[in-house]
């Protein structure tokens, strides 16, 4: 691997993802159908969502610098996205979560009233980027951020993890909240900081194989594909059945009457 920048969004969940082919926890049907079980889920959600703050990261202009899955230690987290502009550095935390009511206030992230580490991850993960930038010998602001996607509701008052300011936005909104900070790198500053950024050494000691990333997208594609073929195969089946169920009760009680 040359550098980070040869990492897609969702990497690290997708290989993870892929690694379960063949298991009993995702198998392949006719008709190019997948099933796979609820944990499996959760990473084809992680993976979706990340895509979706790619998507959006890639309106930023020519001035910016964006990586993806950026591995981070020796245990095996990342960074999903980091970006690298003239209002300073943003690690973003990026989180599905489909249908949920979000409530953030201090220092307290709650998903469905069930309270969740995320601020504490964002701000290890701001943590992180501040040491290889001191190692660097760089200073600019850093606000690490979560964003958030499908939920029901998001409510936010104030997020904070031991004295670090935490970002919680829905997803659509980060592009244009981050466009709207005020300029505190120069140029030759955000380009000093993405060079110092790129080098997968400064970030684990575990280099990250180098992947064919295109043929690992595709894979996933083709799966996750698959799975939505399977769930709305199985939600026809059972509205046929809902229907064959509702017509004999309906005619068993007209021939009650008869």
């Amino acid at each position: 691997m040359s550098d980070l920048r040869d990492r897609i969004a969702g990497q690290s969940l997708m290989e993870k993802f892929l690694s379960f082919r063949g298991t009993a926890e995702m198998r392949e049907l006719p008709f190019g159908m997948f099933w796979i079980t609820n944990e499996i889920a959760s990473w084809r959600r992680g993976v979706r969502g990340e895509l979706e703050m790619a998507r959006e990261l890639a309106a930023l202009g020519p001035e910016w610098m964006v990586l993806h899955s950026v591995r981070v230690g020796d245990r095996g987290s990342d960074i999903d996205h980091l970006v690298v502009g003239p209002p300073g550095v943003f690690p973003i935390n990026s989180k599905r979560l489909v249908e949920r009511d979000v409530r953030v206030s201090g220092d307290t992230f709650r998903v469905d009233g069930r309270r969740e580490k995320y601020l504490r991850n964002s701000r290890l993960e701001g943590v992180r980027v501040e040491k290889v930038l001191r190692a660097a010998q760089v200073r600019a602001p850093i606000v690490p951020l979560i964003a958030v996607s499908g939920a029901r509701s998001l409510r936010v008052s104030n997020p904070t993890s031991d004295g670090w300011n935490i970002g919680v936005e829905r997803v659509d909104r980060v592009v244009r909240r981050l466009k709207k900070r005020p300029e505190r790198v120069s140029p030759d500053e955000v380009r000093t900081i993405s060079e110092a950024f790129l080098d997968p050494t400064v970030w684990t000691r575990q280099i990250p194989t180098t992947r064919d990333t295109r043929a690992l997208r595709a894979e996933f594609d083709r799966i996750d594909r698959g799975i939505t073929r399977w769930n709305i195969a199985l939600v026809s089946v059972l509205g046929v059945g809902f229907l064959v169920v509702a017509l004999g009760l309906s005619i068993a009680w007209s021939l009650l009457f008869l």
